[in-house]
């Protein structure tokens, strides 16, 4: 009987209590004054006008380059995958721009572009790689691929 009682106000506790008790990403961004990077803003309103929850824009990124705005990846000619991630804006466009001439493919960003988009976003949208290391275009391209 104690048992049945202790379950029952537990229950009733939780179901008075504001939900959710951890606020989601985007309702974090919203309501809690933190401070976030510029690029986050960025991904909530490319997720909202995609129509998809912020939390799962947020978590292709995570998967993608852990929230790094330089990241690359490139698969070397042996087939090993490698990633780096630069300090510096300006060391990324330094490392891209190398890779760009010796590697097949290489992801950009922190989505993690896939440099085989580069000419369809030079083309339909005057986007260049380089461009591709600011995270809100970075993000903006992501939008792109994932509405299509």
């Amino acid at each position: 009987m104690r048992r049945q009682a202790c379950a029952a106000i537990s229950l009733t506790l939780l179901l008075t209590l504001p939900s959710p008790l951890y606020p989601t990403y985007a309702q974090a961004s919203r309501e809690v004054p933190v401070t976030i990077a510029p690029w986050q803003q960025c991904l909530i309103q490319y997720a909202q006008a995609l129509a998809i929850d912020p939390d799962l824009f947020h978590a292709i990124v995570q998967t993608e380059s852990a929230g790094h705005p330089w990241a690359l990846g490139w698969t070397d000619q042996t087939g090993r995958r490698h990633s780096y991630i630069a300090r510096r804006q300006e060391d990324a466009a330094g490392m891209l721009h190398r890779l760009l001439r010796t590697a097949s493919n290489v992801d950009i960003g922190i989505a993690q572009i896939s440099s085989q988009h580069l000419g369809w976003l030079a083309l339909h949208h005057q986007i260049r790689s380089h461009d591709l290391l600011e995270p809100c275009v970075n993000l903006y391209v992501a939008s792109l691929i994932l509405h299509t």
